[in-house]
Order: C-alpha cells, then structure tokens, then sequence
C-alpha cells in the first residue's frame, strides 16, 4: 500500500461533504486531491465555509465525466440518493472500474437485493420514483458497519454508507438478537434527530421559528431507515416480523438518541444483558456500553456509539438507548471507520478524538 491514498469528495459542499473534508485534513494517510459539485464551482472550500479558514484552500470543481475520478485511489460521494447510481452506471465501467473504491452515503447500496432497495425508495420522500433506476451494483457493495461486517468491507470496492437512524438502532438491537432472546413481533423505538439530519435544504419545518422550543415528530411509522434495520438485524439472528419507529425532531443541531422498546423471551436481569453488549463489542473501538444512561451531549463532536439499558421490575421488557452523532457515527466518521478498513489502516486512524463538551 503507498504512503499517500488520494480521495474524491463528489457533494463536497453539503453537511457530508464538509464532515469528510474536516476528518481527512489531519488524517496521516490520506490526502483530499479534488473538490466536486454542482455550484459555486471555482470557489475555494474556505470561502463557501469560513470555519475551514487557513486549514483548506482547495477548489471547488464541476462534477462531469472529465473530473470524476480524476487523480484519486477513493470516490466519497457525499451526495443525495440516485446520484451516485447514476454516475457509476454511465462512467464507471469504461473510466474508474474497480481500480477505484467508492463509498456513499445515500441509500443506492445499501442493499444487495432489489426489493430491499425498492422498498427503502418507495419510503424515501426525495427520491422520484418515476426516474428511479435500481443499480446494478447491488450484488458488489457492502453494508459499511464495521461493527458487524468489517470482515466484507475489508474485500470489497463499493461500500454502502448506512443511514444516521440505522447505525444507532442496529447497534442497539444486533446484540440482543444475536442470542434471540427478544420478541421479533414487538420491537418499538422513538427517536430524536437535530435538525442538521434533514442536510442543508431549506424548508419550512426546519425555520427557527418553527423549531425553537418544539418537538415535532415525522415519517411516523413509514421511514425509510426500517428497511435496512430490519434487513440487517435479521440477518444477525431472527426475523424482525414488527418494527415501530417514529422518528422525532428536537431544537439542536446534532446528535440522535434512539429509545428501543423490547420484551424478552424470558425474564433477564440487567447486568447479564449489559454483559451481552459488553461482549458483543468488547472488539468495537467506537461502541461504549455503560450501566449509566447515555445523553447526546456526550457523543457530540465524536465517532462514538453509547449504549445502556434498563430492564422493568418484571425482568420481561428492556429498554436500549443508543446515541450517537449524526453527522459523524451516522454518517462521514463512519465512513472514515470504512475507509480506514478498505485500505488496511488501523480502524480508528483519525477518529480518536474525544467528544466536544459541554
């Protein structure tokens, strides 16, 4: 492996665009080579972000045949769903084949089966179904949680970013599932999101007006993210026949805390279920599971996953908090994690930092 791995950033603009950006300028083995979207082309990534201010002065490119894949070992595409099937279909066979690894961090591979897929798409409220086109790529990508397929990711080219809801309810539910011991027909969670979730997108719903001192709850019991938990926690043990998720808005920027409702299949204390997380990450750099409850001020600004439990009087229903920050576990720290793997690099090489408080 050469010393210098040169990486891509195609949506580099977004909330994605500039998480990737902020984690591999100090990162020691890769080297950020070009800048792409679809505006403010020929602006200086400093100059559309001003925090980047004498730490980056790269220029921004148009995204076209000419600069995709120009100069670069790794394609991000940091880009809403469709866009990355739809450049890979048209270039990547004749330009960059597999010589180039990619990560996204939509939902175009997260799935190898098409009806996975089309299920997550008809959910999706951005994405067009009558344009919609499923990749063929499916069968060759990856579901990019290393903590349950770092193994895959090691081999493989094409990585599928997971969704920021995913990686928190996945990581709460996958050990407990893994020793079947919880009731596949009645699994219910509550989320909260800051608002940084929906990306830059201006809408109403998102104005300070609307948002202060507001808790707004959306997509109740019809978001996309279920698809991929369900696919993926069954794939670790039993079928999750039922998953409730109502998903919620609260006035911060960033963080998610996903609040798992589950009845056992018979009665458990908590400390022996603690002890099940325990041993089911005791290998995972970047989940920490504790007997005190998580908070999202204390994974804010980190790649970490906090994870505790409580279980009721009558050893029969647990309760699994899972919290991470969106921006970072949930999306461009992950997909640094998966990056790190891809290339033989020690998994957390640019992710030790602890998390921002207060």
């Amino acid at each position: 492996m050469k010393n210098t791995i040169n990486v891509q950033v195609i949506g580099a603009t977004g909330y994605g665009g500039v998480g990737i950006i902020e984690l591999l300028m100090h990162h020691p083995n890769f080297e950020i080579t070009s800048l792409l979207a679809k505006d403010t082309i020929g602006m200086t990534i400093d100059k559309y972000y001003p925090h980047l201010n004498k730490l980056s002065s790269l220029p921004i490119k148009e995204t076209s045949e000419d600069t995709i894949g120009e100069n670069c070992d790794i394609i991000i595409f940091a880009t809403p769903d469709t866009v990355a099937t739809d450049i890979l279909s048209s270039i990547y066979k004749n330009k960059i084949h597999k010589k180039i690894k990619v990560v996204d961090f939509s939902g175009d591979f997260r799935f190898s089966s098409e009806n996975h897929y089309k299920e997550y798409a008809e959910k999706h409220p951005k994405i067009d179904q009558s344009k919609l086109q499923v990749s063929e790529f499916l069968n060759e990508s990856v579901y990019g949680l290393p903590e349950l397929y770092k193994q895959q990711i090691e081999k493989t080219s094409l990585v599928g970013n997971p969704g920021c809801f995913a990686v928190s309810m996945i990581l709460g539910l996958a050990p407990l599932n893994s020793k079947k011991i919880i009731d596949t027909k009645r699994v219910t969670i509550d989320a909260v999101t800051g608002t940084s979730g929906a990306g830059k997108t201006l809408s109403e719903v998102l104005h300070f007006s609307n948002m202060e001192n507001n808790y707004i709850p959306y997509r109740a019991l019809d978001h996309q993210h279920v698809t991929e938990v369900k696919k993926v926690v069954s794939d670790v043990g039993n079928s999750i026949e039922s998953l409730h998720f109502v998903p919620h808005l609260i006035p911060v920027t960033r963080g998610i805390m996903s609040t798992i409702h589950v009845s056992l299949l018979e009665k458990t204390s908590e400390d022996k279920l603690l002890n099940i997380f325990q041993e089911y990450y005791a290998s995972a750099p970047f989940v920490r599971v504790s007997d005190k409850l998580p908070t999202i001020k204390n994974v804010r600004g980190s790649n970490y996953c906090d994870i505790s439990l409580k279980v009721d009087e009558s050893g029969e229903h647990a309760v699994i908090f899972s919290a991470i920050d969106n921006l970072l576990k949930g999306q461009s720290g992950n997909a640094l994690q998966c990056m790190n793997i891809m290339f033989g690099l020690e998994e957390t090489t640019g992710l030790e930092k602890p998390p921002l408080y207060p």
